[in-house]
């Protein structure tokens, strides 16, 4: 690993040893010489990383009010309003406020 640490600054090489090959052959030096030219570390930063340095979010929430989710009058349309005047939306919209506020 300490070599790897020079990658950055130096090549670095390193001899490929097949241990069959160098049982078989005293004069075996190497099956070939691995060498690194240059080595690019890249950060990845995290949604963590940039929410805690400091990253400002605006959120955006959509509901589809299509007419497929059936007519305003019926009982199971997610567009009926009930007694409370409260329908699934209303309940959507209320329950992402809590999680946000919080």
């Amino acid at each position: 690993l300490k070599e790897t640490k020079k990658v950055k600054k130096d090549i670095v090489e390193w001899d490929l040893i097949n241990p069959k090959k160098k049982e078989k052959k005293k004069s075996y030096k190497n099956s070939g010489v691995l060498k690194i030219l240059q080595c690019v570390s890249v950060k990845t930063y995290s949604f963590l990383d940039y929410v805690s340095s400091g990253l400002q979010l605006n959120c955006m929430v959509a509901f589809d009010f299509t007419g497929s989710n059936g007519h305003p009058n019926s009982p199971t349309s997610l567009h009926h309003l009930n007694a409370q005047g409260v329908n699934q939306y209303t309940m959507a919209w209320t329950a992402i406020g809590q999680v946000l506020q919080d």
